[in-house]
């Protein structure tokens, strides 16, 4: 009832207004102009509230239009002037011009008046405005919580990911509608994000998660996007409708879960508690003495090794062997330590049965140890300082094994490793489950479980061959891949994160002397010589390092540290930054948005719906698709037999979301190598032998459906010119990068020369893979042998479409199909030229394209210049 009598009145005084600036002082005048005035007045001010009321995202209501003292003297002085603008129109049309009325106003008393009180008023309001804009008036809104560095307490619904969020309370009595309330991380940009439109109960909280894309509620009320996101040392501020400041917050470094918290008017930081109260929230207390420095570093030594240590003065150090945090409960560090070689003490790491579901991964016999020390400082009032941890390896009998290897040493709590909910165990609901008697379903074992809430704090030591220490800092450990889990020795991926090291790389090179964000460990080559086997064709590979890890000290296995497909690998290896990143990862979103991936889809479905082989459908599609690359990861996986793979498991394809240029950040989708171990499964175990398989139309053990089957590559084969980009990829990958030539070097880089498996299947499978692909295909051609020669090898080489043949032994000879265009091109060497071809073609062309018919010879003829 109230906002209708104040509308009514300020229409009313308005209205007044009008009449009496208009000159309307006859009373035939103002019975014509007071109700088109008023009518007028109001309308344009009603307008101009609902205009506004709608940007703001509410309704038209007091909470909207009127939340304080400032929105109503703000709108009345409004009105005022849509009054006086009105007057004046009416009086220039009564006066007959604008001269004739100014001249009339000026004439008339009344008129003088209402202009003096108009006057009067809009400076007495524009100074109401100033004060209160002036001051914050009390607000129930304000933050309660803010965290830039949410690693594991609460999912964002809008993204599935532990975003960084900012928390709002409402300490008022009475709902608060904050549609027009503003956040910002810019005090000169204070309207920088829009609050929804919703109205927040008596002490409820609003939960705003900071992941940049400001969308507003997909998945429900609570799950709000702020448009901005989080940084360490940066300032939020929260504003009203009119910008005026209303609260801020200032975040602090970050640390692991902990945000800044609002305990009554008191800002502490403490473990975050989205969406729950702040009262019971566990205080953060850093550490704040000098670290104590051990006398030697990390590393290996001959003989017998004495460490002492110093620390601040009044301190106490305290240290562990076992990998555990010290505390004041471990025992002092003396005043000399002497370390041995421990190789011939019981192990700790390999000693725990709950590993495995049958318990068989307990090796008693005892294996190579260094001495992992973790020292804290304390000084007896609960100051303490950051954990050291140091790795010596004593004995020069025992661990000159390792001259020439890489060794790196991870350091991990044993608990949050081999304890009742270790990452690395069956975990305890099992062992009770196994202990009764096994009654009823097994429970999940805990080692099968993923997620940030399964990483955990580590720290790695690593050594190059020399020796040499090429870092030491801290990470996150989680396990790695799937059937290796349930296995004795688990693979691990070692993760920087800034929360860790204070960056989210590594800090030196660890695999393929490039930095990287993330490493896994894998024991075996199967799925390694086939990553290499594809290096050079745009398909990605993760490279290797030979090494041999310890945990905790004691040694664990010989195994590869192997890259990672992470952000840090795209900007490494492509100069792709991850905000123009696409990644898709077994039919699931990687690194993107979920329109991204809609768009992956919708690409999909209009492959599948149209005619493939209609040439603007193919364009279409080559606009989106880099085909070749995709022929390429196509031939190498069907011509390797990798039997566990398809279009919806084990494979992964980017693309940049801006075309950057014309190489691999165009914008089109690529394909990348991954998990190829299922090359090398036992063939006597699924009954055929490798290298005569026919991948095409058999259905392998762990393959939905035959390749031919598959939708994307069934559809794009009804295209002549993708069949003849796959028919070229086949036959190239054959002839160049599948051979046991270029497969000798991989084995020696990888020490795995001793392998006779990929050394048997290259050279057997030629005989059998042209033929396939004839017969499968339906193609009407010939298996055919292209021989090529140089007459002086020292002049130049020669290209086959993309493979460089080795003229070793003067003559190259690969395998090819009748009616398929192969194009040669001559490429002299510097202070040589090219004379021509001599044989089927006696073109002096460097570049020549043949449609074999049969078994053909060509010569490449070079002279000096």
């Amino acid at each position: 009832m109230r906002w209708i009598v104040f509308f009514a009145a300020l229409a009313v005084a308005g209205g007044c207004l009008s009449v009496l600036i208009s000159g309307a002082s006859r009373k035939r005048s103002a019975a014509v102009l007071a109700p088109l005035s008023v009518v007028v007045s109001a309308g344009l001010w009603a307008l101009c509230l609902y205009l506004y009321a709608r940007r703001q995202g509410g309704s038209l209501n007091r909470e909207t239009l009127f939340p304080d003292w400032l929105s109503i003297l703000a709108w009345a002085w409004a009105y005022m002037l849509i009054s006086l603008l009105v007057g004046a129109a009416l009086g220039c049309l009564r006066a007959g011009g604008l001269r004739a009325y100014f001249r009339g106003c000026f004439g008339s008393r009344w008129r003088r008046l209402a202009l003096g009180g108009f006057l009067a008023g809009s400076l007495l309001l524009t100074l109401g405005c100033a004060v209160l804009a002036g001051t914050a008036p009390p607000s129930p809104l304000r933050f309660s919580e803010a965290c830039c560095c949410n690693f594991s307490l609460l999912k964002d619904p809008n993204t599935d990911e532990y975003e960084d969020y900012l928390e709002l309370e409402n300490t008022g009595g009475e709902p608060l509608f904050l549609g027009g309330y503003f956040l910002s991380d810019k005090i000169k940009k204070r309207s920088l994000f829009r609050l929804p439109a919703l109205t927040l109960e008596p002490g409820a909280q609003l939960l705003l998660w900071a992941d940049g894309t400001g969308r507003s509620g997909e998945a429900g009320e609570d799950a709000q996007s702020l448009s901005f996101t989080l940084a360490p040392g940066e300032t939020v501020y929260l504003s009203s409708p009119h910008g005026i400041l209303l609260d801020q917050v200032t975040l602090g470094e970050k640390v692991k879960n902990v945000s800044e918290t609002r305990r009554e008017e008191e800002w502490i930081r403490a473990e975050g508690t989205p969406g729950e109260s702040n009262a019971e929230a566990a205080e953060y207390v850093p550490p704040t003495l000098a670290a104590p420095v051990l006398s030697r570093p990390s590393g290996f030594y001959d003989g017998l090794l004495t460490l002492t240590v110093a620390a601040a003065e009044g301190c106490t150090v305290h240290y562990t062997t076992d990998g555990s945090v010290p505390d004041a409960e471990d025992p002092v560090f003396p005043d000399a330590l002497t370390l041995t070689d421990r190789s011939s003490e019981p192990n700790l790491v390999l000693n725990h049965p709950t590993t495995t579901a049958d318990r068989s991964g307990v090796v008693t016999e005892p294996v190579d140890k260094g001495t992992v020390l973790r020292l804290i400082a304390l000084d007896g009032t609960g100051a303490f300082s950051e954990v050291v941890t140091a790795t010596y390896f004593v004995g020069e009998q025992t661990f000159s094994k390792y001259e020439g290897r890489t060794v790196l040493n991870i350091t991990a709590d044993p608990l949050d490793l081999f304890g009742n909910y270790g990452i690395c165990v069956t975990g305890l609901e099992y062992d009770l489950w196994l202990d009764g008697g096994m009654v009823g379903d097994a429970p999940y074992p805990f080692y099968y479980r993923r997620g940030r809430l399964l990483e955990k704090d580590a720290q790695i030591a690593l050594w190059n061959t020399a020796h040499e220490p090429v870092l030491a800092e801290a990470c996150g450990i989680r396990l790695q891949g799937d059937h290796t889990r349930a296995q004795p020795y688990k693979r691990f991926r070692l993760i920087s994160r800034p929360i860790y090291s204070g960056s989210s790389t590594f800090s030196a090179p660890v695999v393929g002397g490039v930095l990287c964000h993330s490493f896994f460990t894998r024991q075996d080559t199967s799925d390694l010589i086939p990553q290499m086997l594809a290096e050079g064709l745009g398909l990605g590979g993760l490279d290797a390092e030979p090494a041999a890890v310890f945990i905790n000290g004691e040694f664990y296995y010989d195994t590869y540290l192997r890259e990672c497909y992470d952000k840090q690998y795209f900007l490494s290896h492509f100069n792709v930054k991850d905000s123009d990143l696409i990644l898709i990862s077994n039919s699931e979103l990687d690194v993107g948005t979920k329109e991204d991936f809609a768009g992956f889809e919708a690409l999909m479905d209009y492959i599948e719906q149209s005619d493939c082989a209609d040439s603007e459908v193919y364009e279409t599609i080559c606009e989106q698709i880099d085909v070749e690359n995709y022929a390429q990861y196509m031939a190498l996986n069907i011509y390797l037999n990798n039997t566990d793979w398809s279009m919806y498991k084990n494979y992964k394809l980017w693309r940049t979301r801006k075309k950057k240029d014309d190489g691999v950040r165009d914008g089109r989708w690529r394909w990348l190598v991954y998990d190829m171990d299922g090359c090398t499964w036992s063939a006597s175990k699924y009954g055929y032998h490798k290298a005569e398989f026919d991948a095409f139309r058999i259905a392998q053990p762990f393959t939905e459906v035959p390749f031919l089957e598959m939708p994307l590559f069934r559809d794009l084969l009804k295209n002549g010119d993708f069949r003849a980009t796959f028919v070229r990829a086949w036959l190239d990958l054959m002839n160049g990068v599948l051979t046991s030539e270029r497969l000798t070097p991989i084995l020696e880089r990888y020490g795995a020369s001793d392998d006779t498996f990929w050394l048997s299947f290259l050279q057997k499978r030629p005989k059998y893979a042209v033929q396939i692909l004839i017969d499968d295909l339906g193609l009407d051609a010939e298996s055919c042998f292209l021989k090529i020669s140089a007459e002086q090898p020292e002049g130049g080489t020669v290209k086959v479409n993309t493979v460089y043949p080795s003229f070793t032994d003067g003559v190259w000879t690969g395998r090819y199909i009748t009616g398929f265009p192969v194009t040669l091109t001559a490429e002299p060497e510097p202070g040589w030229r090219f004379v021509g071809w001599r044989g089927v073609s006696d073109s002096e062309n460097e570049t020549v394209t043949l449609t074999l018919t049969g078994d053909t010879r060509l010569s490449a003829v070079f002279e000096k210049k």
